[in-house]
């Protein structure tokens, strides 16, 4: 059993010299030796600038009162293994309480100190790796957050994103309106809401870490933002027609499939439009075709869909009970806004269980309203099939 001199440093013994080689090996560390009791025996002086305490406050006390409860299982057994053999306990990694309540991480090396045979006690060294342990864990967190850019869909999952990483590096998110200056210059919004800024104290591990991580962070979010808008705008570009910035044919298949018994599909054609081309030019006739899917898009519902099927062919999928009134208003709407005397004809046919059979019976229904007269309209009877023209005027 170890005895303290009273000066700081163990009695003499017939092992000091071993004692003393082990204390100079570790010098630049906190020394604890522990007594065959567990207790603690001597402590260096370095404890003091290290944790705050004072060696001769901590002698005879239990050292492991200072160790987070979560390791205290770790440091028990290394002092049983150090007492049980000569050969050194590998290093290892636990938490302890400083004098001002901070926990820092530390990493401990202990020998057992064995006179004839016997454990006369633990020489323990105990070095600082709380910032390399929280940069590693900063580092694994940023990492992690950077793998989640690859589920970032929107500016709104970034900003959610780059919250999370400054949080987890330490730091907190402030509103840059009002922010002090502890805050620094990176807005963390990408355009969604009001500028938000991180923030952390000067001089402190969470500001060294966020600067580190965060812009490279940034930019990957603002790459992965821009890639899913990217995407989105080609889905966009394959599903709506650039001419006239209605949905296309391919868009109109998918909403044909949800159509159910109440539901109606309007083939509409423009009146002599290759005339028109052949005319005036095909400029003219793309003026046309644009002007007639806006005012297509403006008479609708928000719950009807409308779209161009083909060169001068358009469908509008809307309720039964709206099509004649819808076809209405469209006529009296284009009659405004035509950039040319053009008028158009229509067919109507109910839903009958399948897209392709709807579309063919409003198609039929159409070829009927041009063979008639063209602008006007017809409206095929569900059952009987039979037509019925409205609103043509020769």
């Amino acid at each position: 059993m170890m005895d303290d001199g009273g000066d700081g440093r163990p009695a003499e013994g017939p092992d000091e010299a071993q004692r003393y080689r082990l204390l100079a090996e570790n010098a630049s560390d906190v020394i604890v030796l522990l007594g065959a009791d567990g207790r603690v025996a001597w402590v260096s002086p370095s404890i003091s600038a290290f944790a705050g305490w004072r060696g001769h406050d901590l002698v005879g006390g239990d050292p492991w009162a200072f160790v987070h409860p979560d390791d205290m299982g770790v440091a028990e057994r290394a002092f049983a293994e150090a007492t049980s053999s000569a050969d050194p306990v590998p290093p290892f990694e636990v938490r302890v309480v400083r004098f001002d309540g901070n926990e820092v991480y530390v990493s401990i090396s202990a020998r057992g100190v064995f006179e004839k045979g016997n454990a006369d006690g633990v020489v323990v060294a105990i070095r600082d790796v709380d910032e390399k342990v929280r940069a590693n864990q900063a580092l694994a967190t940023a990492l992690d957050v950077t793998r989640s850019l690859w589920d970032v869909r929107s500016a709104s999952d970034a900003r959610h994103a780059a919250e999370r990483l400054v949080t987890a590096l330490g730091g907190v998110v402030v509103a840059a309106e009002g922010a002090g200056p502890e805050a620094l210059p990176a807005d963390l919004s990408f355009g969604d809401g009001p500028p938000i800024l991180p923030s952390a104290p000067f001089d402190s591990t969470a500001r060294s870490l966020i600067e580190l991580h965060l812009p490279g962070f940034l930019n990957d979010a603002r790459t992965a933002v821009g890639r899913n808008t990217h995407i989105e705008q080609l889905a966009e570009d394959a599903s709506i027609d650039p001419l006239t910035g209605i949905p296309n044919r391919r868009m109109l298949g998918r909403a044909l499939g949800r159509l159910g018994e109440a539901d109606v599909v309007i083939m509409l054609d423009l009146d002599h439009f290759k005339a028109l081309n052949d005319e005036l030019g095909h400029q003219a006739g793309d003026d046309v075709l644009y002007e007639f899917g806006r005012t297509l898009r403006d008479t609708a519902r928000s719950r009807d869909i409308v779209g161009r099927y083909g060169g001068e062919e358009f469908l509008v999928l809307m309720r039964d009970e709206g099509a004649t009134r819808f076809l209405e208003r469209l006529r009296e709407r284009w009659e405004h806004r035509r950039p040319h005397p053009v008028t158009f004809s229509a067919g109507v046919a109910a839903w009958l269980g399948s897209g392709p059979e709807t579309v063919a019976r409003a198609d039929e229904a159409l070829y009927r309203a041009k063979r008639g007269g063209r602008d006007g309209w017809v409206v095929a009877a569900e059952e009987t099939a039979s037509l019925t023209r409205y609103g043509g005027r020769r």
